[in-house]
C-alpha cells in the first residue's frame, strides 16, 4: 500500500505471477488482447497460465469509470469479492460451481473503487449451456432426458443450501460431458447472489432463479421432461402446494423476462451501429491509462496474446 492507494491481491500467488499480475493494475493491460467479452462494466479475458493443470485460467475484472459507481461500491461492497465469498461457500457445501484461485481491487482516495478482479480455474471441455443450446448440441434423446435430470438436481441442491444465485441463466451454467457419458453442470458468475434468511425472500428468489431458466427453455421440450426436471429439482419427493405455487409464479416470471429481453434487443438495434466499437475503445482507453498509473513496471508488455 502506497500513500493514498489501496491495493490488495489474495489467493494463489504461483498464479498471480504466472499470468503476469504483480499488482492490481496490472490486470487491465489484457483488456487489449482480445478478451472473450468487453464492455463499459469490464471484462474477462482466457489466460494462458503454466501454474495449474490445465493451463488455462479466466481473468474476470470489474471497472468503475465513473467516481459515483466507485463510491457506491465503496458503500454496498465489492462485486468480485462478493462473489469470491458466494463461491467459496458453495464449493464448501457441495455445489459444484466456478473454483477462485485469486483476486484483487485498486482503491484510491481521490478516485474510490477503480477496479477488482477474479482468477477462476479453468473447467477443461465445458462450455456455457447457452451456446451449447444455440449450436444444437442437445437434441432430442434420452440422453437429452438424464441431462435434464442431472440440471435439475444440481439446481436443487444450490437452492437447498440456502443460495439464490439471481442471474441464473443459461450463460451461467457450465456444462461438461463426462469421459462415462454423464453430464455435469457448474454455476458461474454470482456476484448478484445472495443468501435469504427469511421464507418470503428464499421463495422469491427461487420463482425468479427458476424463471431465468425457463426463459431458455427449448421449444421442443416435451411435457415429461420438464416433469422430469422439476422432480429432481425437488430431490424425488412429490409435489406440495408450495412447489406447485413456486413454479407457477416462475412460469409467468419467465414471461415477463422475456418481455424485458426483447425490449432491450429493440433498443439495441435502434442504436448508432458503431456505438459497441466506441465503447470497446472507451474500455481500453481507461484500462491502458489505469495500468500506466498503477500497474508495476514489469509487467509492462508481459502479458501474451492467446
Amino acid at each position: 500500500m502506497t500513500l493514498g492507494r489501496f491495493e490488495k491481491l489474495h489467493g494463489n500467488q504461483a498464479v498471480l505471477r504466472a499470468i503476469g499480475i504483480e499488482a492490481p493494475a496490472d490486470a487491465l493491460r489484457y483488456a487489449a488482447q482480445k478478451p472473450l467479452s468487453i464492455g463499459r462494466k469490464g471484462f474477462v479475458h482466457r489466460c494462458r497460465c503454466d501454474a495449474v493443470d490445465s493451463g488455462f485460467v479466466y481473468l474476470k475484472v470489474n471497472l468503475y469509470r465513473k467516481t459515483t459507481d466507485s463510491f457506491r461500491r465503496l458503500l454496498t461492497g465489492d462485486p468480485a469479492l462478493r462473489e469470491s465469498h458466494n463461491l467459496k461457500r458453495l464449493n464448501q457445501r457441495g455445489v459444484p460451481c466456478a473454483e477462485v484461485l485469486a483476486r484483487g481491487s485498486l482503491k484510491t482516495v481521490t478516485s474510490g473503487l477503480l477496479l477488482s478482479f477474479l482468477v477462476i480455474r479453468e473447467i477443461e471441455g465445458a462450455g456455457d449451456l447457452e451456446t451449447t443450446l444455440r449450436d444444437g448440441l442437445l437434441p432430442p434423446s434420452p440422453n437429452r432426458q438424464q441431462q435434464l435430470a442431472t440440471l435439475g438436481g444440481a439446481v436443487g441442491r444450490l437452492h437447498s443450501v440456502g443460495f439464490v444465485h439471481h442471474d441464473l441463466h443459461f450463460r451461467n451454467i457450465l456444462m461438461n460431458r463426462q469421459t462415462d457419458g454423464t453430464t455435469a453442470f457448474t454455476f458461474i458468475d454470482s456476484p448478484k447472489g445472495y443468501w435469504p434468511t427469511q421464507v418470503g425472500q428464499r421463495r422469491s428468489g427461487q420463482v425468479h432463479d427458476l424463471a431465468c431458466l425457463l426463459k431458455h427453455v427449448p421449444a421442443d421440450l416435451s411435457l415429461r421432461e420438464r416433469a422430469l426436471f422439476l422432480r429432481n429439482y425437488r430431490g424425488g419427493r412429490a409435489a406440495t402446494a408450495v412447489d406447485r405455487r413456486i413454479v407457477r409464479d416462475a412460469v409467468k416470471r419467465a414471461a415477463v423476462l422475456m418481455e424485458r429481453r426483447k425490449s432491450k434487443l429493440k433498443e439495441r438495434s435502434r442504436a448508432p451501429s458503431d456505438r459497441p466499437s466506441a465503447t470497446v475503445a472507451a474500455t481500453q482507453l481507461f484500462c491502458r491509462k489505469v495500468a500506466d498509473r498503477y500497474g508495476s513496471e514489469s509487467s509492462s508488455g508481459a502479458t501474451t496474446a492467446l
